[in-house]
């Protein structure tokens, strides 16, 4: 019955965002402990996240994403975001299912045509990043030490 439920397509109508991105590319920008309220505030007169201020405004911005982690920490906000599925209750997905494909984000731009890189600032087997992400679809991987 579950293996029935994912292999129906559903026909959904479109809307206006279909198409607006195609051949654009895209960017997912994911930063650890950063809040929302403090994008596009200041402090004696300085932005805070003058970066972040600038594309957002070229850019789609998601404030209202929360983070579902558990005790695969980032790792679950990885999963979450590009699968759309919900971490573990105990353990890191990463390490526990390291070799699973999922129907994913990365995957389905691969489809489409584009090519997938995730970009971590850690060694890939911190959390077993490199496993996790490759598992999920990204085609290419690079850490802090490639």
């Amino acid at each position: 019955q579950i293996d029935e439920f994912f292999n129906q397509k559903e026909n959904l109508p479109d809307n206006q965002y279909k198409g607006i991105f195609k051949d654009k590319n895209l960017l997912v920008i994911q930063v650890e402990s950063l809040e929302s309220f403090i994008i596009g505030k200041e402090t004696n007169g300085q932005k805070i996240t003058p970066v972040m201020d600038e594309l957002i405004k070229t850019g789609l911005y998601f404030p209202n994403v929360y983070e579902q982690v558990n005790e695969g920490t980032s790792s679950d906000s990885d999963l979450m975001i590009n699968t759309s599925m919900f971490p573990l209750r105990r353990g890191s997905t990463f390490f526990r299912y390291p070799s699973t494909n999922y129907n994913s984000l990365p995957l389905l731009l691969e489809e489409d045509g584009y090519e997938t890189i995730a970009i971590h600032p850690d060694k890939g087997s911190f959390w077993n990043y490199v496993n996790g992400l490759t598992g999920i679809g990204f085609k290419h991987f690079v850490d802090y030490y490639s």
